[in-house]
């Protein structure tokens, strides 16, 4: 065989791997021979799993002669299947209403990279997903180690989590539209009431983009539209970056940053009808707020942060790096003349009324934007 003919040879093989096999699923073509081509399609999701191979694209039919299709299934990406593509086609409904069980997600991903784009998944409520040692059900739920990820144009709706993710890094999640998110229990964020949950128990979950150029929509979370950290140890967050999504109508917080270290920027987001905007819980270094708009909080405060973080930056946030505050807002500062909020038992407040600024910590006087 010549140099040429092996070259040929590779290339061949090579672009097989590069470009993948297209899988066909439609539940409303029952074919006893079923490959998964556009015209013999498996009729489940588990089955066009089953038979995809690294770098192939499996595409979910949503609509047949005219009848919406729905799909109730919880399906594991395993591990050694990388770079797999999931692709809704005419809005398929991935529904869990009649699923519960020990990993109750409607994908459950084991693999380092992945797309899933285009499919509506409701109804994924109750459970627990043990391997992320959380309670509730999810949309899509991820395993450690994620190395690479693309969400985007999905409907998510009345699951515990929309989208959770457990030490990882280089995710890019944009066009989605998240609404209902109920908790299993108040106040625990490893008990669901959260649109889109980036955490970790170890340390490193780097260079992961939640909106950008395209938005998500998060609404009706009971703990929070976005939780990004951890509870238990500092994260290394470097070039996370949370842009230009629309959250509102939130029971708990918009967005919450948990114990995080490193460059981490919220910008351009549009916050509106939450209970609190943006709590930085824990420990925060390096987080940077600008360019948001604050359309007014239901609770008593727009912003809260921990002690830990500077109360002259936390001061910046509110009158300069060109956050709107469409709402009278308020907030006492540490002593006259110094830009600097102060800290009221243990924790920093942009106030949405003047009388619970007035209850904060300090003799001095409230100020107002």
């Amino acid at each position: 065989m010549t140099k040429m003919t092996v070259f040929a040879v590779l290339m061949i093989l090579f672009s097989v791997n590069l470009f993948g096999e297209t899988i066909y699923v439609n539940n409303a073509i029952q074919s006893p021979e079923a490959t998964g081509t556009q015209s013999t399609p498996f009729n489940t999701i588990a089955a066009a799993i089953a038979k995809a191979q690294r770098g192939d694209v499996v595409v979910i039919v949503g609509n047949h002669d005219g009848k919406q299709l729905t799909y109730s299934e919880s399906v594991v990406i395993p591990k050694e299947l990388e770079s797999l593509s999931i692709n809704g086609d005419n809005n398929p409904i991935i529904d869990g209403s009649s699923l519960k069980g020990s990993n109750n997600a409607a994908f459950l991903i084991k693999a380092e990279t992945v797309r899933i784009s285009n499919l509506t998944v409701k109804n994924f409520i109750g459970g627990n997903i043990d391997e992320l040692g959380v309670k509730g059900g999810a949309a899509f739920a991820f395993t450690a180690g994620l190395k690479d990820a693309r969400i985007e144009r999905n409907i998510i709706e009345n699951c515990n989590y929309g989208m959770i993710f457990n030490q990882n890094q280089s995710l890019r999640i944009s066009g989605n539209t998240l609404k209902g998110f109920p908790a299993v229990q108040k106040d625990n964020p490893k008990a669901g009431g959260i649109g889109i949950m980036v955490f970790t128990d170890n340390q490193y979950i780097q260079d992961n983009h939640i909106g950008d150029k395209s938005p998500n929509t998060i609404s009706g979370a009971e703990y929070a539209a976005i939780y990004v950290g951890s509870e238990q140890t500092l994260a290394f967050a470097d070039f996370t970056r949370i842009s230009n999504n629309i959250i509102k109508d939130n029971a708990g917080y918009g967005i919450v940053m948990s114990s995080l270290e490193g460059s981490c920027i919220l910008s351009g987001n549009v916050f509106e009808g939450n209970k609190t905007a943006i709590f930085l819980k824990k420990d925060n270094h390096d987080t940077f707020i600008e360019k948001n708009t604050f359309k007014g909080s239901v609770g008593s405060a727009e912003v809260i942060t921990d002690e830990s973080y500077s109360g002259a930056m936390l001061y910046s946030i509110w009158k300069h790096f060109e956050n709107i505050f469409e709402k009278p807002t308020f907030a006492k500062i540490e002593q006259e003349g110094y830009e600097s909020i102060i800290d009221s038992n243990n924790l920093r407040y942009i106030r949405t009324n003047q009388a619970d600024a007035e209850k904060d910590s300090g003799s001095n006087g409230v100020l107002a934007k």
